[in-house]
């Protein structure tokens, strides 16, 4: 099991990178930065497996 943490994964764009701070009642993720537009929880969901992949060190958990 790899834990994650789940701070600002619905306000980050899993495109850009780009942090949007809005309240949780906008279901809808539009990023103003790279105009990506996902549902709020499929961002975090992106976002979330984006990080699982990534070790602690940053770099790229299946690299050798």
């Amino acid at each position: 099991m790899i834990t994650v943490d789940p701070k600002y994964t619905s306000q980050d764009s899993p495109v850009c990178g780009h942090r949007e701070r809005r309240p949780l009642w906008v279901r809808e993720f539009t990023c103003p930065a790279c105009g990506a537009s996902l549902h709020r929880d499929v961002a975090a969901a992106r976002n979330i497996l984006a990080k699982a992949w990534t070790g602690p060190s940053g770099r790229d958990a299946l690299a050798s």
